[in-house]
């Protein structure tokens, strides 16, 4: 698995849970935005190119 494909797992987890946490109003909400936006994170700052 490749930094892409785990920040892409990160993400549809995410949004999964946060759909879920939405609906049943638990902490499934923030821990879904948290690993939405860490697979954001880590998209972004895969791509710098190394000197």
């Amino acid at each position: 698995m490749g930094v892409k494909w785990f920040a892409a797992a990160l993400i549809v987890l995410g949004v999964g849970l946060t759909l879920f946490g939405f609906q049943t109003q638990n902490p499934a909400l923030f821990v879904g935005l948290t690993l939405a936006v860490l697979g954001v994170v880590v998209i972004l700052t895969s791509r710098r190119k190394r000197s």
